[in-house]
């Protein structure tokens, strides 16, 4: 996330205003810096101060460089939390995929398997599906499969 070169900096800078790239070739190289002391472990409460030294100017000006490096930062988190429930839908959509397929073949571990699954993706807790019997093997289970227009299978 950090970014190493001065050139990458200048990259992102895409004004044509000398004063105004200037600016904002500034405001990069600041956002930077307070990556960098913040990665190396600096606290919260010393950003201000040191930045304040470092570059010779007021806390003011610290603070809104400060506030913009911490909206940047809320993007990031915000773009990270999408990408991470974007990937959790696409599992999601797979289980639903497995938990049909596996009702057709009449697969019925995997089913339940699958909506655990599920469970357990979307925080839901514990697995409260038991598919067993205290440990026993279930068998010789009988069942009629009712469809709409038939009335049963």
């Amino acid at each position: 996330m950090v970014k190493t070169k001065a050139k990458e900096i200048k990259k992102t800078v895409k004004k044509t205003n000398k004063k105004t790239k200037r600016i904002d070739i500034l405001l990069e190289e600041r956002i930077y810096f307070i990556e960098t002391i913040v990665a190396q472990g600096l606290p919260s409460r010393q950003i201000v101060p040191t930045c304040s030294k470092k570059w010779g100017v007021g806390e003011r000006q610290v603070r809104k460089v400060k506030s913009e490096w911490v909206k940047r930062q809320l993007e990031r988190y915000k773009k990270t939390v999408d990408n991470i429930d974007l990937e959790k839908q696409k599992i999601i959509d797979t289980l639903d995929e497995i938990q049909v397929r596996s009702l057709q073949r009449h697969s019925f571990n995997e089913t339940l398997g699958a909506i655990n699954s599920k469970m357990k993706l979307l925080g839901m807790g514990k697995e409260v599906i038991d598919h067993t019997s205290k440990g026993e093997k279930i068998e010789n289970i009988t069942y009629t499969v009712v469809d709409p227009s038939n009335n049963s299978k």
